[in-house]
């Protein structure tokens, strides 16, 4: 895959598939992706069961669950699966919630299911007509998708620097309640408070970008100093890099796509694998 192809495409399963062969697939950011697409089929769970699921795999991301809760979780919502009756596409959206609380990614691949619960929304499995107005419906989905993957992996084939100097306690807290809160809307006002110190022209394009964000946003991830990407070297926080295919840090500890520069007094180094 080619820098123009990870941004022209429409399908995350290629993107994912990528992602993996380089070693830039981390679970926390995997999980938080398959929530966020069943999250857009809310409105078809059924069951208390489903929600359930999917919140308790955003809190284990996180470190706020433990195994054992995620684990029940998703016993409980491939139970919610086999017992509620409805709607055809039921089952599929309450097995992409259990999926979505996963312990091992295998079995059932959340994002496909629900891609596929939204594209049989209000429609029937029987007859030609409505497969083809699903199949249009499906490849609508997986699109939208793609774009969720790319708000949380970013451009891998391109670097973007953040320098910690430009983070202030007040632009941490508005990045950790839009995280907390789920207040995306609030994107444009960190864009706002980013370029004000300097910030640089990529990150600000993404918190004004017309696509939509999700938990794992890695701008909101990255201002508010979520899981990996920010570490201390010899008492100083060392400027952050996005992308550029580096998931080593100077530590020698892995940390897909986020990638950490060394520092002697002024001098920034890259490590690189």
């Amino acid at each position: 895959m080619t820098e123009s192809e990870w941004l022209a495409c429409t399908d995350p399963k290629p993107m994912l598939e990528f992602l993996d062969r380089h070693d830039l697939l981390d679970d926390r950011r995997q999980r938080l992706f398959d929530c966020a697409c069943v999250r857009r089929a809310w409105h078809l769970l059924l069951d208390q069961r489903g929600e359930n699921a999917v919140e308790i795999a955003e809190k284990y991301a996180d470190g706020l669950a433990h195994i054992a809760e995620l684990r029940d979780a998703q016993a409980d919502a491939f139970a919610a699966a086999q017992q509620v009756p409805g709607t055809p596409n039921s089952y599929t959206v309450l097995a992409a919630a259990a999926g979505a609380a996963w312990e091992f990614r295998s079995g059932v691949d959340p994002v496909k299911q629900a891609a596929e619960a939204i594209a049989w929304e209000g429609l029937t499995e029987k007859g030609t007509p409505a497969r083809r107005i699903a199949k249009v419906k499906l490849a609508e989905e997986r699109a939208v998708q793609a774009g969720l993957l790319r708000d949380i992996f970013v451009n891998p084939f391109h670097q973007m620097i953040l320098d910690p100097t430009w983070l202030t306690p007040d632009m941490i807290d508005l990045a950790r309640m839009i995280y907390d809160k789920r207040s995306f809307d609030q994107m444009p006002q960190l864009a706002d408070a980013l370029e004000a110190v300097g910030c640089t022209k990529e990150l600000l394009t993404h918190c004004r970008g017309q696509g939509q964000h999700v938990r794992g946003c890695f701008v909101v991830d990255l201002v508010s100093g979520k899981e990996g990407y920010q570490e201390r070297l010899d008492g100083v926080i060392a400027k952050i890099v996005v992308g550029g295919m580096c998931h080593t840090s100077p530590s020698r500890e892995p940390i897909p796509i986020w990638v950490v520069q060394s520092r002697k007094g002024s001098d920034f180094t890259y490590r690189h694998t």
